[in-house]
């Protein structure tokens, strides 16, 4: 069933007619299918830990000249060279500067827009208006704004409410520098989110529909304690307004683009993905933009990604896709790449910081099939998180080959096999997968690999080396 794309990757020719009907089945039924959402902060931070959010990459016109236009003018160059908060405070309202977004494939065009003023209360800001026919978005958060003589100021990190073309940079010195600022608490960052100046906007996520519907109701099934997994309590999210329902949310069916390192050279301005589960069906993770890159070290997003501090997850260069211009934010559209550029090792409220030269570590997860009596296999990569969302992004990754080879997502039947979970050690434990639904297998079999993960296994997440399911899946005949 599975045939290769145009970049060598497997891809199967039924996915983009299923994301459709499964898109259309979600958002009838008020079921989060993807991490970008419109939700509560509360239920945003239950599944992400996110409180500050990255911006995207805004639309432009084809129409108008040079740089004072939305057509930008493409650059090469990785400048390093910054310019201190204080002397940006000593520019007068309406200095023209520079801000470079990532529009199309791997390219960074350079805009002018114009400064209007600053903010030095708990955060140091640079605040900027773009021209009309240059908007801002979820994704963009990160991108570098330059003096008129390409110094670095600062990168773009808040928006204003339902407004497009107005945002906020942070300094620089303080993206480059975030590593010194753990300490920065919580209630700093609300304080400047509440004040009502600033909103922060989402990030920008790519994220496969057969990963994330799984994923989404494990985190969303029961608020109270998980005690019942039957429960279908669905987190509500918003119609989009996207007229090509495929890249709903910001999402596209399963497609990682192969990209040679010789052809990305990796500049400021430049789309990157920080992966939360990557492999043969599934990837899930968090677009934002490159700020400043040495030799070692890249900083990005100008703010954080979970707040976490230390971290460990793989980054990759994106593919930019195009921009939806939807409300209340536009959100740019992306997909993952094969070109790894680092570990994001440290996460603060200012700014992601990647090494260079490091390695994630993942655990590895494996999906053994015979359904049809064919048999098939499936191996995906985790982000260590030792969380209730680390579970379930583990599960989502063991079980959605059942959602991907039943072609549906609510279809009754029975999932049977064992579950292997091998620590760091190299001891294993072996556990008995019996699951059965006459409406919903998939889910069902994703909280009884999630239970035996959380509760029944001795292992915890970072005692984990892999994970590998060997399952025979037997579908209802009478399951529309």
């Amino acid at each position: 069933m599975l045939s290769p794309d145009h970049k060598g990757n497997l891809f199967n020719p039924i996915i983009e007619s299923k994301c459709r009907k499964l898109t259309q089945k979600l958002n009838k039924e008020n079921i989060v299918a993807f991490p970008k959402l419109q939700l509560t902060r509360s239920l945003l931070m239950l599944c992400f830990g996110i409180l500050t959010i990255p911006f995207s990459p805004g639309c432009q016109s084809e129409s108008g000249e040079g740089d004072t236009s939305g057509d930008g003018i493409v650059v090469t160059d990785n400048p390093t060279e910054v310019i201190s908060f204080e002397e940006i405070e000593t520019f007068k309202s309406g200095t023209t500067m520079k801000l470079r977004l990532n529009r199309y494939e791997y390219e960074v065009k350079e805009y002018s827009v114009t400064l209007e003023g600053t903010y030095s209360m708990d955060q140091r800001l640079i605040l900027l208006k773009t021209p009309n026919d240059l908007i801002i978005g979820s994704g963009d958060s990160g991108s570098p704004v330059l003096t008129s003589d390409g110094k670095i100021a600062g990168a773009l990190c808040y928006g204003y409410t339902d407004n497009k073309h107005q945002f906020a940079a942070r300094a620089i010195e303080d993206v480059i520098s975030s590593a010194d600022f753990l300490e920065a608490s919580q209630s700093q960052k609300l304080r400047t989110v509440n004040s009502g100046y600033f909103k922060p906007l989402e990030f920008s996520y790519y994220a496969t529909l057969i990963g994330d519907s799984i994923f989404q109701k494990l985190v969303s099934g029961n608020s109270a304690g998980e005690s019942n997994k039957k429960q279908n309590n669905y987190a509500k999210t918003y119609k989009t307004n996207s007229k090509d329902k495929i890249y709903n949310n910001g999402t596209i069916p399963h497609v990682t683009m192969d990209a040679s390192p010789d052809e990305i050279t990796t500049i400021p301005g430049m789309s990157i993905l920080v992966y939360q589960v990557s492999g043969d069906i599934y990837t899930s993770g968090t677009i934002g933009t490159v700020s400043y890159v040495t030799d070692e070290t890249i900083s990005a997003f100008g703010h954080s990604y979970q707040g976490t501090g230390v971290s460990d997850k793989p980054v990759s260069i994106a593919n930019m896709i195009t921009m939806i211009d939807s409300y209340p934010s536009a959100r740019k559209l992306a997909v993952p790449t094969n070109h790894n550029i680092g570990v994001l090792t440290y996460d603060s409220y200012r700014s992601i910081q990647i090494d260079r030269n490091a390695s994630a570590s993942t655990i590895t997860t494996y999906t053994s099939t015979l359904f049809n009596k064919e048999s098939r296999e499936f191996s995906h990569q985790v982000s260590i998180e030792d969380n209730s969302s680390g579970y379930a992004y583990l599960s989502a990754a063991l079980s959605c080959p059942v959602i991907y080879l039943t072609d549906q997502l609510d279809i009754g039947g029975s999932v049977v096999g064992t579950l292997t979970v091998t620590n760091k050690d190299d001891d294993q434990e072996e556990f008995e997968l019996s699951s059965s639904n006459n409406s919903d297998i998939s889910t069902e079999f994703a909280w009884d690999v999630y239970y035996i993960l959380k509760y029944d296994s001795s292992n915890s997440i970072t005692d984990i080396k892999s994970i590998a399911a060997d399952i025979s899946i037997d579908v209802s005949s009478d399951t529309d």
